[in-house]
Formats: structure tokens, sequence, C-alpha cells
């Protein structure tokens, strides 16, 4: 194994969509919606979501190599409609490679929309991750999210 370290940061990602705040809310609480636009979705996967406060999140991934990538939730806070509070740890290869602190808060934003702003505290393990990686694959996920909402 390699040198050990651990690797501290905070981001903050706001969008606007043009979704009902509850809509917004649903996308991330419900699995058939969520599925559609959490993770790889044109790959191997598995999502199970059981959506209260102590429930847990899996998900697992399979990329083009083989290798899998997962990811074990639990939910600390939620207000419907408004907030989800969450932290999750991330593994590649079976080698644990982050854990989060993800704050997700959803308001309206004028006539038919919604404002998220999605707060992240991580630690990104021995260099198997980094904070940047972290932030784009958030960006590129919440783009997703986008693209589900409008169907």
């Amino acid at each position: 194994m390699g040198e050990r370290s651990a690797e501290h940061a905070t981001f903050r990602i706001e969008r606007v969509y043009s979704a009902l705040p509850k809509r917004v809310y649903q996308a991330w609480t419900n699995p058939k919606m969520k599925a559609r636009w959490y993770g790889p979705t044109d790959q191997k996967s598995e999502l199970l979501l059981d959506y209260r406060i102590g429930g847990r999140e899996h998900f697992t991934g399979e990329v083009s190599n083989g290798l899998v990538f997962g990811y074990e939730a639990i939910f600390h806070e939620i207000v419907p409609d408004h907030r989800i509070v969450f932290s999750y740890t991330m593994d590649f290869d079976k080698v644990r490679i982050s854990a989060s602190l993800v704050t997700v808060e959803i308001t309206a934003s004028g006539n038919d929309s919604a404002r998220l702003l999605l707060t992240e505290q991580g630690v990104h393990l021995d260099g198997a991750d980094t904070p940047a990686d972290r932030e784009q694959g958030t960006r590129d996920m919440l783009e997703a999210l986008a693209t589900a909402l409008s169907d």
C-alpha cells in the first residue's frame, strides 16, 4: 500500500431547475426517479433506497474495465420538499476512497422553478480520489438530474 493521506475539502453547487421544488425533491427520494439520473446509467448498477431518517442508500456500479465502485449513505435529517442531510462513503474496487457529509437544500425560485444548493464536506483518502474529481462528478450528476426533470 502507498503512502497514507487525507485531503479535506468543501464545495457548493447551486442549480436552478425548471420544475417545482416538490418534483426536484422527489427526484432525490423516489427510487425509480433517482435511478434515472444518479450514477452512471449506461453501465451495470444497483440502487437501493430506504428513504427515512436513519435509513440507508446503497449504490454499486461496474465501470468499463470490470472494476466496481460502491456508495453507502445514511440519512441524518429530512425536511420534506426542502432539505436532505446525509453522509456517505465511496469505495473503488473494495478500497475506501472518501467519506462525506452532504446537505441538499431546495427552495422555490420564481414561477415553476426550484433552486438547489448542494454543499459537500469531504475527506479524500490516500490520493485515490480528489476534491476536483468529486466536484466535477457531482456537477455531472446534477446536469443528469436536469435532463431527467425535463423528460
